[in-house]
């Protein structure tokens, strides 16, 4: 299977060329270059212009089957992936036990950063929350509010999308145990217990290639 996360290396030059490359797909392309027109007549978009594209393809992807094949499938995975490497004033807290649990020879640690913008978009553009994940200065990364909530939160998001079978996620031994206390309502709490503990040598070994905050 082709990984998905080879996506995440990728650096578009003009984000409105992802634009067109995703409503082109659904509404033809002379409706899709007159969006593209309307994008470009605004004086220097910021970043934050494309926040709701963004949380929209969030919700495809983790509503829909893994499909390489689905132009828009590919055309929201590049989405995501080229804000994920702007500066967009977010962090994006990877890392932790949970995050080093997932493997990613089927793409888990993709969508689990998948389903850290999709919470961090959806508390802004649904919720008026802004969960920032930057790091303060003398404070640890991994004991910061907004850090612990968003690991959490993508964490449920994550295990609600990998316990349907038609999205063939194979989780680990070291991972299902995580599904069980999401069953339970409990994984908050499992989550504050291991917050302190350090990821085993196997499990820090990640070849995720986006940048990992400290644990």
């Amino acid at each position: 299977m082709h990984k998905i996360t080879s996506i995440i290396s990728i650096k578009l030059v003009n984000f409105t060329l992802l634009i067109l490359l995703i409503t082109a797909t659904q509404i033809g392309y002379a409706q899709a270059e007159k969006k593209i027109g309307d994008i470009n007549a605004l004086k220097e978009p910021s970043i934050e212009e494309y926040e709701q594209l963004v949380f929209e393809a969030t919700q495809y992807l983790l509503s829909n089957p893994v499909n390489e094949k689905s132009a828009k499938f590919v055309n929201s995975s590049k989405i995501v992936c080229f804000w994920m490497n702007q500066d967009t004033g977010y962090g994006i807290p990877l890392g932790g036990n949970f995050y080093y649990k997932l493997r990613n020879t089927d793409n888990q640690q993709y969508f689990y950063a998948v389903s850290i913008v999709n919470y961090l978009l959806d508390q802004k553009i649904n919720h008026d929350r802004i969960l920032s994940c930057i790091s303060i200065e003398g404070a640890s990364y991994k004991h910061q509010e907004d850090v612990k909530e968003v690991r959490l939160k993508a964490a449920e998001i994550f295990l609600g999308f990998a316990r349907k079978p038609k999205n063939k996620i194979k989780l680990t031994v070291r991972s299902k145990k995580y599904l069980k206390f999401y069953r339970k309502g409990t994984l908050n709490e499992k989550f504050q217990e291991e917050l302190d503990e350090l990821p085993t040598k196997k499990d820090g070994a990640s070849p995720f290639i986006t940048s990992v905050r400290p644990n």
